[in-house]
């Protein structure tokens, strides 16, 4: 794996003759298996070493985390025995210490509680430490499906579960209790995506048997939502037909308003107008369409234009066929 990742000879020689060379390339083969890009993982080859050496790991045994916090102050400040181009940046401990977490997990020698007593808040909070140190994830989206976590298991404990025994007409169940409680299906979405992270951790955790994380299929959700969203249109003609201030910018926007709401243009059929498009005696325009052909159209009313371009006239000096919208 080390030999087809890096071209040097001098850097392919140090990464072979380090220690644990076997778990690295274990551990690089899985990331490349899960989509990492190769310039990530020749960075991440590289922090292995650096790992090695500031823990001292050049045999597998157990590491506790304090071990790994002193060891990412230590990065912070090693910059003599790092390349000589390396320069601490503001991400450089959290690199570190994703890295080093997430290898250390992956080898299985850093201790993690499972399931106490009270078997919910002690999943989810070692689900949180999950997603936060191998996954990387930011705070809100760690309290978003921990949130979501917490809700399946108390509705599953609620029906006499437990973890080991959920299965996926549980998580069928569930969803579809979700829906009846009227939730979209963007959210929906969201909460298959939560739980099939958490069935994967179970499964790696060993707290359940059956691997089934990835029979959880996302609804399809239309990329348009085809509810309609706008007001009513008696809102829209009394939203016209009201009174605008003097001014450029109001003038302008009740512009693009009336072309939008009345004639149906496009953002782009808008910008591309220009003075030369309008025929002020027969109340006319010309709109240019995306396909290179031309359409007029006509309104009873052009009072929305002329207020505009005799506002915006003003402001300006040469003759000039752009509007500006």
């Amino acid at each position: 794996m080390v030999e087809t990742l890096f071209a040097s000879k001098h850097i392919k020689r140090k990464h072979l003759q380090a220690p644990l060379l076997k778990e690295r390339e274990q551990f690089l083969s899985h990331l490349l298996s899960e989509g990492m890009s190769l310039n990530r993982l020749r960075m991440t080859a590289t922090i292995l070493l650096h790992v090695i050496r500031l823990i001292k790991f050049n045999q597998t045994h157990t590491v506790e985390r304090p071990e790994v916090l002193e060891a990412e102050e230590l990065w912070k400040k090693d910059t003599l025995e790092a390349h000589r181009t390396r320069r601490v940046g503001p991400f450089s401990a959290q690199s570190f210490h994703y890295i080093a977490l997430h290898w250390l997990n992956f080898l299985k020698v850093i201790p993690v509680p499972g399931p106490s007593s009270t078997p919910i808040d002690s999943a989810v909070r070692n689900f949180n430490v999950y997603m936060s140190e191998q996954r990387g994830m930011s705070p809100q989206s760690i309290r978003v499906y921990s949130s979501r976590i917490k809700h399946f298991l108390e509705w599953n404990l609620s029906r006499d579960g437990t973890i080991s025994s959920i299965c996926l007409r549980d998580v069928d169940e569930y969803l579809q209790f979700e829906q009846r409680k009227g939730r979209l299906p963007r959210t929906i979405g969201s909460h298959c995506v939560a739980l099939r992270l958490f069935l994967r951790y179970a499964e790696m955790r060993g707290w359940i048997e059956f691997r089934f994380a990835q029979g959880i299929k996302n609804l399809r959700v239309s990329r348009y939502d085809p509810s309609p969203r706008s007001p009513p249109w008696g809102e829209v003609r009394r939203l016209l037909d009201a009174e605008v201030p003097w001014k450029r910018t109001d003038l302008r926007a009740s512009a693009i308003l009336f072309l939008g709401a009345i004639y149906g243009l496009r953002s782009s059929e808008i910008v591309n107008l220009t003075l030369n498009d309008f025929d002020w005696v027969n109340e006319t325009f010309v709109v240019r369409r995306a396909s290179a052909e031309e359409s007029n159209n006509t309104r009873s009313s052009m009072k929305w234009a002329t207020q505009y371009f005799d506002t915006s006239a003003l402001a300006v000096h040469e003759p000039c066929a752009e509007i500006y919208f």
